[in-house]
């Protein structure tokens, strides 16, 4: 018999934008936005205060503290945790490797990666194909990962796969005006911020969507340029017109 298809998966939103409606893509991602993903991704039992610079009622405090007691995050021998600092793409990637719990069988190929610390996770995560590097055969291990670049590895190691048909449709997305459908990464952003159900076909088929939602969120009002362009957010959420339903930018 035929392996049957996986059952349907609730694939809600772990990324979202700033309260100016951007996503920011190319922003560096911080470690306690990173610690704020991974807690809305799975459960975790509860962690206690355990570094110095990690304020107990920070936004990201818990999650970070949850983490650190199953032994997904790590802090500084100096007892700080540096939340607002950038992580690293060899950072991010070990994270990942601790989640997995499994151990590479072949050695990374990224010319740039040193023997250390880092070089099991990111073998692991070239053999999975949570990361593919750059065109000359490089990793660049110690850039700071974009949110771009972190949300794509994390759909692949989640292995969640944007429905390319239904996102072009434009039903129930979330709209970023600083995520162009034109950009390498749009499809995972769509995949990582809308809310859907996943369903497959057959075993091997790719995800497609159901009944996707871009959810509620407030944004603050007020006129923001995005590359050259203005737009108005009014009574929470960018301005569109009345006829159409198209976003209205001010001016060019």
């Amino acid at each position: 018999p035929e392996p049957e298809p996986p059952e349907d998966a609730a694939h809600g939103p772990y990324i979202k934008g700033r309260s100016d409606g951007g996503f920011y893509p190319k922003s560096s991602l911080s470690r306690a936005e990173l610690a704020a993903i991974l807690h809305g991704l799975a459960s975790y039992e509860p962690g206690e205060a355990c570094f110095s610079d990690v304020r107990p009622g920070a936004w990201y405090a818990q999650a970070i503290y949850d983490l650190t007691a199953a032994g997904v995050l790590y802090g500084y021998s100096d007892g700080t945790f540096q939340p607002t600092e950038p992580i690293t793409r060899a950072e991010f990637v070990a994270v990942l490797a601790r989640i997995c719990g499994e151990t590479a069988t072949t050695d990374t190929t990224f010319t740039d990666v040193s023997d250390g610390w880092a070089r099991p996770a990111i073998s692991l995560a070239q053999e999975k194909g949570w990361v593919s590097g750059y065109s000359d055969g490089t990793f660049h291990p110690k850039d700071p990962v974009s949110r771009a670049e972190a949300v794509v590895m994390l759909n692949l190691f989640l292995g969640r796969t944007p429905d390319r048909e239904a996102i072009d449709r434009g039903e129930g997305l979330r709209f970023f005006p600083d995520v162009e459908p034109e950009r390498w990464y749009y499809y995972h952003v769509m995949e990582a911020a809308t809310s859907h159900t996943a369903h497959w076909e057959t075993a091997d088929s790719e995800e497609t969507w159901l009944d996707p939602d871009a959810g509620e969120y407030a944004l603050s009002e007020g006129f923001y340029c995005f590359q050259g362009r203005l737009y108005v957010v009014k009574g929470g959420s960018f301005l569109r017109t009345e006829e159409t339903g198209r976003l209205e930018g001010v001016r060019d």
